[in-house]
């Protein structure tokens, strides 16, 4: 009880555990609408009905790495621009491929710039989060190696 306490007292992660239940609600909802207005996608073409199904399965990505990052992401002490541009870019990717699912299927011809678009940035607000963790880990290992030689214990 207590970890999760702290786990909200946290901006960052309170953000992305937000997100990510609005974006489970955003995967429900699209799963609702391919079954009240297309029939479960029984009388649509093969084409549109891999189409709809993959925006489908981009939104729980969406939801998901929300989900990871609102569970596991710590506050970077040396780069936490990083960590914001990364949110900030995981989420515009997350509205982006929302409105693709309804927004490309009407298209004449099921062009999938803003899907594309919107998958290609997620990855890259991943990748700096990645970036921000695994340099953060990295500071913090050279701070305490630089705490234990000045500690005073005499050590060297």
């Amino acid at each position: 009880m207590h970890a999760t306490r702290v786990m909200l007292r946290e901006p960052m992660r309170r953000f992305h555990l937000t997100l990510a239940l609005l974006a489970f609600g955003a995967f429900g909802c699209t799963g609702l609408y391919m079954h009240f207005v297309h029939d479960h996608l029984r009388a649509v073409d093969l084409e549109l009905r891999a189409f709809y199904r993959s925006r489908h399965i981009y939104i729980l990505l969406a939801a998901l790495i929300h989900a990871c990052l609102g569970t596991y992401v710590r506050p970077a002490l040396r780069l936490r621009g990083l960590q914001v541009l990364g949110s900030a870019i995981i989420t515009a990717s997350t509205v982006a491929l929302v409105v693709a699912f309804f927004v490309e299927a009407t298209a004449p011809t099921l062009r999938t710039l803003l899907s594309t678009l919107a998958l290609e940035a997620l990855a890259g607000g991943v990748a700096l989060h990645v970036i921000s963790g695994l340099r953060n880990q990295r500071g913090e290992a050279g701070d305490s190696a630089d705490a234990n030689e000045t500690d005073g214990a005499g050590a060297p």
